[in-house]
């Protein structure tokens, strides 16, 4: 998918990750946000939410492919590609918005799998 195609909010977050910018990315989240992520990650807050985003960049993560995205008022879905240290990763996930700010977010982060043939 064109990044020119991606939600606003979600193609600047993505350039903030890129730049390391933990502070613009922090930016977009509701001071009342969650955030989980699986398999053991929760945190509650801003102050727990920067930790968790300095964690996140620190680990560069690259965007392979956004493969799918969807919008419905205050809901954002993806599902796209990540590498991590060499390893792609599927990562699929939910922003649920208040007051235009990430209020909560869900991820899940996987192996990729190839495409069946």
């Amino acid at each position: 998918m064109a990044e020119t195609e991606l939600p606003p909010m979600f193609a600047e977050d993505l350039a903030q990750m890129r730049a390391g910018d933990v502070e613009g990315m922090l930016a977009n989240y509701h001071p009342d946000v969650r955030i989980l992520r699986l398999p053991n990650i929760v945190a509650n807050g801003k102050d727990e939410a920067r930790a968790f985003l300095e964690d996140y960049v620190a680990l560069k993560p690259t965007i392979v492919e956004v493969i799918s995205i969807d919008q419905s008022d205050d809901i954002i879905l993806y599902h796209s590609t990540i590498n991590v240290g060499g390893d792609d990763l599927d990562l699929v996930g939910t922003w649920v918005l208040r007051d235009g700010l990430i209020w909560r977010q869900t991820a899940v982060i996987a192996p990729a799998h190839a495409e069946a043939k």
